[in-house]
């Protein structure tokens, strides 16, 4: 009686670590996937930014301080998009060749496949998601030239004057760019943090040329 006892533990407990191991092993391959998510929501999110700041740091590089360097703004309940001219690299030839200017779209468009929830009562509360393309005019339309992830659950642009007010009634008038960005964590709802905001304040120096 004793023998089977002592076997039927020997069992229970080969079982039970059994169990262990496998739990960890599968614990560190979600582990792996979530760090693999993490970092390329990440790596996106950077190569966005990077390149958003870079477009409206130039505004107006390369163009006569007569001329419109912001073409048209408009951010409410319908419309949500920027236009302006920059240049964004020169051409490699010949070497003293001048920057050619290009015309660049910023436009929040909505992302239909994600819904991030917000919070875990019955029924749960969703809020959408959206998209930030980025264009630029090719002389006939204009081409996405890249752009952000599809995981924005809030995207704003507000064009400044001097002082501070908006000028999105006079482009003229506008000295500085207010962007602020909130997104879904690329571990989502189920990651420690929900969500990551980014905000910052650009004031492009070929602006201040229209003084």
């Amino acid at each position: 009686m004793h023998v089977i006892y002592d076997n039927l533990i020997a069992v229970l407990i080969s079982g039970f670590l059994l169990l262990i191991l496998v739990q960890l092993n599968r614990n560190g391959n979600q582990t792996r996937v979530n760090t693999t998510r993490y970092y390329a929501g990440r790596a996106q999110a950077t190569s966005f930014i990077e390149t958003l700041q870079r477009d409206f740091r130039n505004i107006g590089s390369g163009v006569d301080a007569a001329d419109d360097m912001i073409s048209a703004f408009q951010w409410d309940q319908v419309d949500t998009f920027i236009e302006f001219y920059a240049t964004i690299e020169p051409d490699p030839e010949p070497p003293a060749a001048p920057a050619p200017v290009k015309r660049i779209r910023y436009e929040k468009v909505s992302a239909p496949d994600c819904q991030t929830r917000v919070s875990r009562t019955a029924p749960p509360v969703t809020i959408p998601c959206f998209r930030v393309v980025r264009s630029v005019y090719d002389g006939t339309q204009f081409v996405e030239e890249g752009g952000s992830m599809d995981t924005i659950t809030d995207f704003a642009i507000d064009v400044r004057r001097a002082n501070g007010a908006s000028a999105a009634s006079n482009l003229e008038e506008a000295r500085a760019i207010v962007v602020r960005m909130e997104a879904l964590s690329p571990l989502g709802e189920d990651g420690i943090i929900k969500r990551t905001r980014w905000q910052t304040r650009l004031q492009p120096t070929n602006l201040t040329r229209k003084d």
